[in-house]
This record gives structure tokens, C-alpha cells and sequence, in this order.
């Protein structure tokens, strides 16, 4: 009776213990259908999922985390899309990050402190500005930044948020070349560092963000800031390769401003740095073999 009610929308004939025994059910479904979703690629589980927390965002006691949820179910439905070139913005993409944000921002309207919503919502407004650029200069960015700042207030995962946080100042800098937006990001790795030292996204970002300051400052220190960062995430991730990927052509590039013995030693890392990342890219092929063998 209850499920028939609220397919026919008629919520005025449930009573309000009704309406909260079945919000919570929606959820359950609509998180194991997006988590399936995300696993398969599948289209059609992203949008069993949506319209679960759809269903969910009608009863009270569910309706800020549900909308949180669809919020999500958008924003991760934005990023397969594109097929795994999430540096590329597509209009079907944008569409749904914009979708995303308006859940998002809902939620807070119900819920002011709920610091994921903040997290996401700034989050999806930071792939959209990749998208807006050179259309908006940072307006959008900047309003990231303080959904960032009110995560940070009430988050039980900060480690997480000063990560998300310190990215997007890296591309707002990297934008407008503006070194106190760099050393502002520095600030946010640094944090989420001390929060998880095992946090292998904080290094590799906080490695190109300082390859990145390098760069326009030419400073040595900083290239060598930069590659202790991506050492670090390379002993945290062993079996990845875009660490030395990374790694090795920002040494190369420091390389090519030396002379000499120093030189030579560079180039010397350098190469072993690119002999590492052969091998593990090896070892992940006859692992990917073996498995589709067993098939």
C-alpha cells in the first residue's frame, strides 16, 4: 500500500511514521544502485538510483541526505560520461554537473552545516569552472573555495576536503599565475597530509602543484620539493604508474637547467625513475592477462 501510494504520489493518504519507514528503504536502494552503477558503467542503474533518492527527497526525515545522494549520483554520472577523460568537458557533462549543483545547494538550504554537501557541491563547481574558462574568469572557483571553508568547519574527514580544496587552488593559480594562490595550496596538501600520511592524491597532486610553482619561479628547492612529493606517492601506490610518469619529466625538464656533474646526476634519476614506471606498467599488463585468462 505505502509503495503504491507514493508511485502514485498521493503522500496526503500516508501518515508521517509511514512516510519515514519507507524514505529510509529508498536510500538503501539508491545507494547499492549507484555503487553498482559506478562499478558496471551502467546508464540505467544511475538512473534507478536518482529515482530511489527522487522518492527519498519526499519525506522529512530523509530529504537533505537524499538530495545529497542525487546530488551525487549526477556529479558521478558527469564523470562517465566522458568516458574517462574528465579533463574534457562535454555539454551532456556540464548539463549534469549544473544538475548536481542545484541538489547540492538544496540540501543546504535543509541542512546549512552538512559539510559532504559543501564538499560536493564545491567539488562539482570546480569541474565547472574547467569548463567556464576562458568564458568566467574565477567568480564560480571562488565560490568553491567557500563552500571549502564551511566543510572544513564541521567535517569528520578533513584530510579529504584540505585535498579537494588545495586542487582547486592549484588551478585557480595555475590560471592567473598567482604565487599566493600556489602557497595557499601548499598550505591545504600540507594539511591533508598531516591528516593521512598515507593519502596517495595528496602527494601526487601536491607533487604537480609544486612542479607547477617551479616552473614559473625556476626554483630549485621547488622542483626538489616537488620531487620528494612524487617519491612519496610512489612508496603509498607501488603498482601505479602516473606518479613516474610525472616524476620523470619534471626531473628531465629540472635536468635541462643544470650543468655538468649535477647534470648528469639528474638525468642519471631520471632514467631510473623511467626504467621503474616500465616495469610496473609491465607488471600491470601480465596482470590484466592473467585475469582475462581465468575468464
Amino acid at each position: 500500500r505505502v509503495a503504491a501510494l507514493f508511485k502514485g504520489r498521493q503522500l496526503e493518504k500516508l501518515t508521517e511514521r509511514e512516510r519515514d519507514t519507507y524514505g529510509w528503504p529508498q536510500m538503501i536502494l539508491g545507494d547499492r544502485a549507484h555503487s553498482a552503477a559506478k562499478i558496471d558503467d551502467d546508464r540505467d542503474l544511475y538512473r534507478k538510483a536518482a529515482e530511489h533518492f527522487a522518492i527519498a527527497t519526499k519525506i522529512r526525515v530523509t530529504e537533505a541526505d537524499a538530495l545529497y545522494n542525487w546530488g551525487n549520483v549526477l556529479f558521478d554520472l558527469s564523470r562517465a560520461v566522458r568516458d574517462g577523460a574528465l579533463e574534457v568537458m562535454t555539454r551532456a557533462a556540464e548539463a549534469l554537473l549544473h544538475r548536481a549543483v542545484v541538489k547540492y545547494r538544496a540540501a543546504l538550504v535543509i541542512d546549512p552545516q552538512f559539510s559532504d554537501a559543501h564538499n560536493n557541491l564545491a567539488n562539482a563547481l570546480a569541474d565547472l569552472a574547467r569548463a567556464e574558462y576562458p568564458r568566467n574568469d574565477n567568480g564560480i572557483l571562488r565560490e568553491a573555495f567557500g563552500h571549502y571553508e564551511a566543510a572544513l568547519r564541521h567535517t569528520r574527514t578533513p584530510d579529504v576536503v584540505h585535498n579537494n580544496f588545495a586542487k582547486a587552488l592549484h588551478d585557480l593559480a595555475r590560471i592567473t599565475d598567482d604565487l599566493a594562490l600556489f602557497k595557499k595550496s601548499m598550505g591545504h596538501f600540507q594539511a591533508a597530509g598531516a591528516a593521512n600520511p598515507n593519502y596517495y592524491s595528496v602527494y601526487l597532486s601536491w607533487g604537480h602543484a609544486l612542479a607547477d610553482l617551479a616552473r614559473r619561479t625556476g626554483a630549485a628547492k621547488t622542483y626538489k620539493a616537488a620531487f620528494e612529493k612524487y617519491r612519496r606517492a610512489a612508496e603509498i601506490e607501488p603498482t601505479g604508474t602516473a606518479t613516474h610518469h610525472s616524476w620523470y619529466y619534471t626531473m628531465l625538464e629540472f635536468a635541462k637547467k643544470l650543468k655538468g656533474k649535477e647534470k648528469a646526476a639528474y638525468l642519471k634519476q631520471a632514467a631510473a625513475v623511467s626504467a621503474e614506471q616500465k616495469r610496473r606498467r609491465r607488471n600491470r599488463e601480465r596482470r590484466i592477462s592473467r585475469s582475462e585468462g581465468a575468464k
